[in-house]
């Protein structure tokens, strides 16, 4: 390399002397040269000034966190805050990552099932390995009606505690699991979403906030993002879960909560996150929520968990597989991969015939998990096995416990 760097140095010089011997000879071509090479250089200069800048970096982590829906934010865009540095790196799990799920009851940690799982899926409140608090920071500033007006949440000793701290010690994955698309009002945090429960689309002050009183930004009193109540495939309700408004420009009002529960997972030590209820669409008969506003905030979920560090753990949505794991093109800071599933837990495919839709997941290369609360093994592995799919039943009664009643790859 260095002898080249001397010949090309070599070559200029021996080139510039020979223009200068030529131009001692000829004045009007050198005039003509010289007057040339100023046009040129003006054009160039006016190019410059005048380009589209790019906004979308390339091997850096993006420098703002930002809601970028022209119309949705009024054609600006809303940040909830700065990163600067080298680009964030994370754990992803392999394709067949052996697993286990786990959101009630206790996380049994013996040596047996050390040795039967690589991944864990608990809860995060129930991950908590001590008392702990977390500050909810707006993108505007915005105090709480706090006697400090600060936004802080109180974060207490989860049920499952030990079991978090034995996994960490073993050195196992450990994806800890939140409603990303959903208000639940028990939850510790809860005190700071604006809205009620229990209007209709047409009469949103005929609901209720019960006992929980609303104390996030006063000017967001009379703003309400809670929709109607959460399902299950079954029809049955999720006691205290409504459906979040995931229209862009009502992220504001809740984003900064949700964001908040990231950083309680990065810094208690969580590998990953799933971000449950984001498929709004055909499920919340208040807001409506389409396919495309469940997928924007899919995309973000994936962005704020990957900026943290952790692995992204796709929930339902099947719908939108496809979509979800292809890059996207119109949002500036989704550079590749940031905006995009490390994987994807499925619930029922077989049951409701979905499971072919999960094939771009898994054609990719990406883990996909799926549990069946219904069927046998029979009907559903050899298909899971064939697709590359680490499938499993849980019990028929949608209780997610520590039991189950088999898994595909130990058929």
């Amino acid at each position: 390399m260095k002898k080249f760097i001397k010949n090309k140095e070599k070559k200029t010089k021996d080139k510039t002397e020979g223009f200068i011997k030529f131009v001692k000879h000829n004045y009007l071509v050198a005039f003509l040269v010289f007057f040339g090479f100023i046009g040129i250089l003006t054009l160039l200069v006016t190019r410059a000034a005048t380009s589209v800048t790019s906004f979308e970096p390339e091997k850096s982590a993006p420098s703002q966190m930002v809601i970028d829906n022209v119309s949705a934010s009024g054609g600006k865009a809303i940040k909830f805050g700065s990163i600067t540095g080298p680009g964030p790196s994370w754990w992803k799990p392999s394709a067949n990552t052996r697993w286990q799920w786990v959101l009630e009851g206790q996380v049994p940690t013996t040596q047996a099932d050390l040795n039967r799982f690589e991944m864990w899926d608990i809860d995060l409140t129930d991950a908590i390995p001590s008392a702990m608090t977390q500050e909810i920071v707006y993108p505007g500033g915005e105090k709480c009606q706090t006697p400090d007006g600060k936004c802080v949440v109180n974060w207490p000793k989860g049920a499952n505690a030990a079991a978090f701290t034995a996994l960490k010690a073993a050195g196992k994955k450990v994806v800890c699991y939140m409603d990303t698309g959903a208000f639940e009002d028990y939850e510790p945090d809860a005190k700071f979403f604006p809205g009620k429960w229990g209007g209709t689309p047409s009469n949103q002050a005929g609901g209720t906030r019960g006992n929980l009183a609303y104390v996030g930004p006063a000017a967001w009193s009379n703003i309400d993002v809670l929709g109607s109540d959460s399902q299950d495939s079954a029809g049955g309700t999720f006691n205290g879960e409504y459906w979040l408004d995931l229209t862009e420009s009502s992220w504001k009002y809740y984003a900064p909560i949700i964001w908040a529960r990231f950083e309680v997972a990065k810094k208690i030590g969580c590998d990953g996150i799933e971000g449950d209820q984001n498929n709004t669409y055909c499920n919340d008969k208040f807001f409506g929520a389409s396919e495309a506003k469940s997928l924007r905030w899919y995309r973000e979920v994936y962005y704020q968990t990957h900026l943290r560090g952790m692995t992204a753990i796709s929930k339902n949505g099947v719908e939108l597989t496809s979509q979800q794991v292809t890059n996207p093109t119109n949002i500036p800071y989704c550079t590749p991969g940031m905006c995009i599933p490390d994987g994807i837990l499925n619930e029922e495919c077989h049951q409701y015939g979905e499971c072919a839709d999960l094939n771009p997941a898994t054609s990719k290369g990406l883990w996909v998990g799926q549990v069946e609360y219904r069927g046998n093994s029979t009907a559903v592995c050899p298909d899971a096995k064939a697709k590359g799919r680490m499938a499993m039943k849980k019990p028929e009664n949608y209780s997610v416990t520590q039991n189950i009643l088999w898994a595909c790859w130990e058929t």
